[in-house]
């Protein structure tokens, strides 16, 4: 869903789909989506920062581990 609104050109409901969803799963095409939203709408800081976190954790997690368990929301 925050996909489709994205391409409907309604950032706010797109993130808020997004973020949620990345919350739920820190899984590498959602953590790239929620970054070309977040840079769409302006929010171009907020994207970098997504992308390097999601870097960082995942090249120090072993391989098929799920790093939603770090998640602190």
């Amino acid at each position: 869903m925050g996909w489709i609104q994205y391409q409907l050109e309604n950032y706010p409901k797109s993130l808020e789909y997004l973020h949620k969803a990345y919350r739920l799963n820190k899984d590498t095409e959602i953590a790239g989506h929620l970054s070309e939203v977040l840079s769409a709408s302006g929010q171009k800081d907020e994207a970098n920062r997504i992308v390097l976190l999601h870097h960082l954790v995942e090249a120090t997690l072993p391989f098929g581990y799920n790093p939603t368990l770090l998640d602190n929301d």
